[in-house]
C-alpha cells in the first residue's frame, strides 16, 4: 500500500516534515508518495542565504 502525503508549504517546517517522512519511509520500509507544495518561487520560507562579496549572509524572518 502506498501512502500518499501532501506537505503544504516549503518553509522550514514543511521541509523538515517532508525530510522526516522520507526518513521514516526508508527506516520502516514503507511506500510513500510525498508531494511538497510551495506557492513561492523558492523553498525555505523567510530563511535565505545571500552572497555579498566574499561573505555568505543568512537572512531570517526578523
Amino acid at each position: 500500500m502506498t501512502h500518499r502525503i501532501i506537505v503544504v508549504g516549503g518553509g522550514i517546517a514543511g521541509l523538515a516534515a517532508a525530510y522526516r517522512l522520507t526518513e521514516l519511509s526508508r527506516e520502516r520500509n514503507l511506500e510513500m508518495e510525498i508531494l511538497l507544495l510551495e506557492a513561492g518561487q523558492r523553498l525555505g520560507g523567510s530563511i535565505a542565504t545571500e552572497r555579498i562579496g566574499d561573505f555568505l549572509v543568512e537572512a531570517g524572518p526578523d
